[in-house]
Parts: C-alpha cells; sequence; structure tokens
C-alpha cells in the first residue's frame, strides 16, 4: 500500500508539472486528495476520504424548507396574534351597549303609576307591578348622577329594569359625549332571612347563566358578563337609587315585602310581585 500511494504523489507531481497555471489551480480530485484524509478501502486497497468530513449535499424544495423552519418563533407569534385580538374583541365588546328598546316603558311616553303611594298605602297587602309600571315611574323619578373620574366624559342617561324569572336586571345608560351610549348592569335577586325574629332581606348580584358553565354571573358590562363578586363596583350607584325612594325601602322593610320576579311570555310584560311576610 505505501508503494501505491508513493506512485500516487508521483503522478501528482507530475501532473502539476504538466499544467500550465502550475499549482495555483487545482482539479477536484487534487483538492480532494490533497486536502482530505485518506483512509484505506479493504475491499480494494484503496484509499477513500473519511466519513465525518464528507459534507451532505444541500436539501432544496420542501425538505430543505422543512429542515430550515423554526416552529417556536411561530408559535409565540401566533400566540401574541391571538392575544392582542382578544384584547381588542374584549374593548369593544365592552362599549357596545345593550338593545334597550325591547323593555317596557322605557322609551314610551305613557303615564307612571304612582308607585310610592300605592306601596305605602298598601297596609301589607299582596302587591303585582308589571315591568312597564316600573320603567316609566324610574323614567320620571329617579335622577342619576355620574360620579368619580367619568364624571368629566360622562353623564348617566336613564335606568332601567328588565325582567326575568328570579332575578331583575338593572341597567344604568351612560352618554360619553353626546351619542356614544355603554350600559352597566345588575342582576339583582332577593332572599329573606330572619333576624331575631323578624324578617331581613338579602340583596344578592345573581342570576342569568353562569359564565363558562361555573362561575355566577353578577351582571354585565356592555355585552360582557361580569361575574358576582365583580358587581361591588355599582354598588355606589345602587345607594343613590335606594336614597331617592327612602319611603318605599322603609314600606318594604315595615312589612316584610320579597319581591319576586317573573319574565314575560306570549308577548305580556314581565311583572313584579311583592309578597309580605307571614309567621
Amino acid at each position: 500500500m505505501a508503494a501505491k500511494q508513493n506512485r500516487y504523489r508521483t503522478r501528482k507531481r507530475k501532473n502539476e508539472q504538466d499544467s500550465p497555471w502550475g499549482s495555483t489551480v487545482k482539479s477536484d480530485l487534487m483538492s480532494s486528495a490533497d486536502d482530505t484524509p485518506l483512509r484505506p478501502r479493504h475491499d480494494r486497497g484503496e484509499s477513500l476520504p473519511m466519513a465525518e468530513d464528507i459534507q451532505p449535499a444541500p436539501m432544496t424544495g420542501l425538505r430543505g424548507w422543512w429542515r430550515h423552519f423554526n416552529f417556536w418563533p411561530l408559535l409565540s407569534g401566533l400566540i401574541f396574534i391571538a392575544f392582542t385580538g382578544g384584547i381588542a374583541l374584549l374593548v369593544v365588546k365592552l362599549w357596545t351597549p345593550q338593545d334597550m328598546h325591547d323593555i317596557a316603558g322605557y322609551t314610551d311616553k305613557g303615564t307612571a303609576r304612582d308607585l310610592t303611594s300605592a306601596i305605602t298605602n298598601s297596609n301589607g297587602a299582596e302587591l303585582v307591578f308589571t315591568e312597564g309600571e316600573i320603567n316609566r315611574f324610574l323614567r320620571d323619578t329617579c335622577r342619576l348622577r355620574q360620579t368619580g373620574v367619568f364624571s368629566v366624559l360622562a353623564h348617566a342617561q336613564g335606568v332601567a329594569v328588565r325582567l326575568h324569572d328570579g332575578y331583575a336586571e338593572l341597567i344604568i345608560d351612560r352618554v360619553l359625549s353626546t351619542h356614544v351610549h355603554q350600559t352597566t348592569a345588575a342582576h339583582l335577586s332577593f332572599v329573606r332571612e330572619m333576624d331575631n325574629g323578624l324578617p331581613k332581606l338579602r340583596m344578592e348580584f345573581r342570576g342569568g347563566e353562569p359564565i363558562a358553565g361555573a362561575i355566577a354571573q353578577g351582571g354585565s358590562i356592555g355585552s360582557v358578563p361580569v361575574p358576582r363578586l365583580f358587581m361591588k363596583i355599582l354598588i355606589p350607584a345602587l345607594e343613590t337609587i335606594e336614597d331617592c325612594y327612602p319611603e318605599i325601602f322603609n314600606a318594604v322593610e315595615k312589612y316584610g315585602y320579597k319581591p319576586e320576579f317573573y319574565r314575560g311570555r306570549n308577548e305580556q310584560e314581565g311583572y313584579m310581585r311583592l309578597v309580605p311576610y307571614t309567621p
């Protein structure tokens, strides 16, 4: 084998001398023989380049693209786009007001019933008020005032009640600037409890389908359902409404009234029953 390698080197030198360019330009065979370590081939006694020094040919087409494809930057980009889109959609839905045209008595010009007189002079008898009667009464007697940081930009447009089975949806309509409406709703239900032998009402922010099938819904901001634990932001507004009708709330406490709510059916209005306490 050594003799064969010597003969190959002699032939290589002779080829270099015969070349008009000398040894500056080498053929692929010369370059391979000169630069690549040789390894004996046992079957024919020849020497070949070492396997670890052979560079694979570049892949083209789909295989080549897939080899250079990086999955994690693409995944992080998709997550960022989805997160940004979700935030934008949430903001839009928060400022999409409820359609209040289907609430009886909120926009009509009908005459309001004096609910204050009806309740204070009831002597504890059961009372029934329709959704339209309640909303016309609120329209003529309730004047909300926007407070807090939004008082400079927004003002309260009105308040309305939409009745459902088991709870009432109290909706506050605000106007930003002159025509942009935003609604906030609280779902109110009442439980009668006994305190030292006397009936007492406990109000809860609860009503409607649970959020994601498990979280109790307490209301909504725009068209976005809100968990009941976050509805404490509406307590100042509810206290303002309570301050508007001290006589009504005193009569409800005196006679132990419990409000019960029913949704309208067959094109009839929903209604509220005030059921007195009976020992």
